[in-house]
């Protein structure tokens, strides 16, 4: 098998395991096996673990490459892990292969490389669109819709991927958390034909959705291995001079 078929293989088995999970608690939950929440509430936890998991390879793929005079290069040996190697294809800011000569400068870890934005068709991307589309459609089914039809869950989930879509597009922080924000109450309009009881619902795996996939833009694969409660009062400490509790 070609190693980019074996990379994508192994992107998607990884929603395999967040597929079991999420079935384990939605059914504790006591949803109904086959009923729009379930079904929808799956699809939605299986995009998500793909989406987190390929952001977090994206970020760990960095810790392989190196800055020099020349650009931004890969190390050899990353040639051998191609589940993380192929994300890099996707970044605005290509990281070439590395060539004859040694790479000697610094690590890219230190650098947030998805902060500029992907490719639109970047396997993240699609992911958060997937995952945005089903969590709205288990949103409005758990909000209690008094009109039945398959046309309000397409119309929801129509709105979710045009939301996912300008997520995508953003090239900022700032835009990427407005888009986030703003979206949610969109996608509760968006749900209102449809007569649910609790129409708040529809807005928010969303905002989940949309928060983590943000969060990780703004990250450097350094930061996302230092992110914690001690990290965070340290840079606490720092701004206010005083030293970190122990």
């Amino acid at each position: 098998m070609p190693p980019a078929a074996q990379a994508v293989a192994v992107w998607l088995a990884v929603g395999l395991g967040y597929l079991v999970r999420g079935a384990l608690g939605l059914g504790s939950a006591g949803l109904a096996w086959g009923s729009v929440a379930m079904v929808a509430g799956l699809a939605c936890v299986a995009s998500f673990g793909i989406m987190f998991v390929l952001l977090t390879w994206a970020l760990e793929a960095t810790s392989y490459c190196e800055a020099d005079e020349g650009g931004s290069r890969a190390r050899p040996d990353l040639a051998g892990k191609p589940h993380l190697a192929l994300l890099l294809r996707h970044l605005r800011s290509r990281i070439q292969s590395t060539g004859a000569g040694p790479v000697t400068g610094g690590s890219c870890a230190d650098e947030p490389v998805l902060r500029p934005g992907a490719r639109m068709t970047a396997p993240w991307n699609l992911a958060v669109a997937g995952a945005g589309a089903f969590g709205t459609i288990e949103g409005l089914a758990l909000a209690g819709p008094s009109r039945d039809g398959a046309g309000w869950y397409l119309g929801v989930a129509l709105a979710a991927l045009a939301g996912a879509g300008l997520l995508a597009r953003c090239r900022t922080q700032r835009s990427r958390w407005a888009v986030t924000v703003i979206w949610a109450p969109v996608l509760v309009a968006a749900a209102l034909p449809a007569g649910p009881a609790l129409p708040v619902l529809a807005g928010v795996p969303w905002l989940v959705i949309g928060g983590v996939y943000t969060a990780f833009c703004g990250w450097s694969y350094r930061d996302l291995l230092t992110m914690g409660p001690g990290q965070a009062s340290r840079k606490v400490s720092d701004i206010s001079n005083l030293p970190p509790a122990a």
